[in-house]
């Protein structure tokens, strides 16, 4: 079918950056063709791009309606999110995701949102998902990585590490959380060895440890490194800290960088937690 004089106008003018007169060709073009979605595609784009949602929402409303396809549920999805319609946007992305279950975007959008709602057990679903469709994407990886680290499930967190630097052997930061992740499993004698080696071999990992610190002020750390370090020092005159203390120091210390400060507390955590052991106390 020849396209009509003002849709060819329109994509001109939506070229040029002139959308207020694109708008006004697509719209003509749509009332002397309203069964084509060319015009519609071309509106959405312009008010996506504008942030117009209510009117993007408009847009896609129809187009669903005219060809029900898995990218124009997501870009509706987007629109009812855009404009506040949490709710709407959940039920628009799950019919992307009917018209194809394969639709990678709408298991990313659906994961944002519900991770949003603090639902960690619909985000993790729909991460492994979009893993389970491309399990080249990094982004996906640190963000159920974060997810496990943050619901204290550290052998979880460790194993996907361990994927996703297969991905990228480079990424040094993921090693340094790889040892955080260690320590937090008790694993001391591994993360001293892995602290060692790493620090030995290459001289740039100083700097992975430092961008490790997911503090603003690095001052407040350090200063929060003393003064636990000093309520340390305290208990041992009531008794024996627990190992957790310990534990805890060398993860301050290994995150400000003072690598031998912290192989230091793993020992007395290791140490700790063998006599505890022995003694039939609880690790």
């Amino acid at each position: 079918m020849d396209l009509s004089e003002s849709y060819n106008k329109g994509i001109k003018l939506k070229k040029e950056g002139d959308y207020k007169e694109a708008i006004l060709c697509f719209l003509q073009d749509l009332s002397e063709n309203p069964g084509l979605t060319r015009s519609l595609l071309n509106l959405g784009a312009i008010y996506n791009h504008l942030n117009e949602w209510s009117k993007m929402k408009d847009v896609y409303q129809r187009l669903v309606t005219l060809n029900p396809s898995d990218e124009n549920y997501y870009k509706l999805g987007e629109a009812y999110f855009q404009n506040g319609e949490t709710i709407q946007a959940v039920d628009s992305f799950k019919l992307s995701l009917q018209s194809n279950e394969q639709y990678i975007l709408s298991h990313l959008a659906l994961a944002s949102l519900f991770g949003n709602a603090g639902n960690d057990y619909k985000k993790e679903h729909y991460l492994k998902n979009a893993l389970n469709i491309d399990d080249t994407i990094e982004d996906v990886y640190e963000e159920l990585i974060q997810l496990y680290f943050k619901n204290f499930r550290y052998d979880d967190a460790f194993l996907l590490a361990e994927k996703y630097i297969a991905l990228s052997p480079e990424d040094k930061k993921m090693k340094v959380l790889q040892i955080e992740l260690l320590i937090r499993m008790g694993k001391f004698n591994t993360a001293r060895a892995w602290i060692e080696d790493m620090i030995s071999s290459d001289p740039k990992m100083k700097k992975a440890f430092a961008d490790r610190v997911l503090v603003e002020n690095k001052e407040k750390l350090n200063t929060l490194v003393q003064e636990k370090q000093k309520q340390y020092k305290d208990s041992m005159a009531t008794g024996e800290p627990d190992p957790s203390k310990s534990q805890e120091l060398a993860i301050l210390f290994f995150l400000i960088g003072d690598f031998a400060e912290s192989s230091k507390y793993l020992v007395y955590a290791r140490q700790i937690s063998e006599r505890k052991n022995m003694l039939g106390g609880n690790d």
